[in-house]
């Protein structure tokens, strides 16, 4: 496995044997942070790893190497997981949450170069869209654990 050096925030630096990103599927919009940005650029996927604070997916289009993107990730039973959480009510039932994030590795996975392996560091998520995320990781965890020991 080769190993590729990932910037961090907080300047230190990080492997992707640091990393400890989860294997799981889940469907994410993902487009460059800004006001004038076109709606042809919305990249719909889904993610091939994740933690609290990161995500792996591949997208069509390319994301240079520090550039902020608008992530919205879908959640099961998301609205259900928050309206306990938080002191208010919606007419509507949101699916998932928005976060802000940085990409932090951008990788060919074709000899044309258009598809792309994005890994994004989070930069902005609501603290009760973070506990959220941290409790769906940890069912998940759990999940994993419980079948690997049948």
């Amino acid at each position: 496995m080769s190993e590729h050096i990932i910037e961090s925030n907080s300047l230190e630096i990080m492997t992707e044997m640091d990393l400890n990103l989860v294997n799981k599927k889940i469907r994410i919009q993902a487009k460059p942070y800004g006001i004038n940005v076109n709606e042809d650029w919305v990249v719909k996927t889904q993610t091939l790893r994740f933690d609290l604070n990161h995500l792996e997916f591949i997208a069509n289009r390319p994301f240079s190497l520090g550039s902020l993107l608008k992530i919205y990730l879908e959640i099961p039973n998301y609205w259900d997981r928050k309206k306990n959480l938080v002191s208010y009510n919606r007419i509507d039932n949101p699916q998932g949450m928005k976060v802000l994030a940085k990409v932090v590795k951008s990788e060919s996975l074709t000899k044309r170069g258009k598809k792309k392996m994005i890994l994004t560091q989070n930069v902005n998520i609501d603290e009760v869209d973070q506990y959220i995320l941290k409790t769906y990781l940890d069912e998940l965890k759990w999940a994993l654990l419980f079948l690997s020991l049948l």
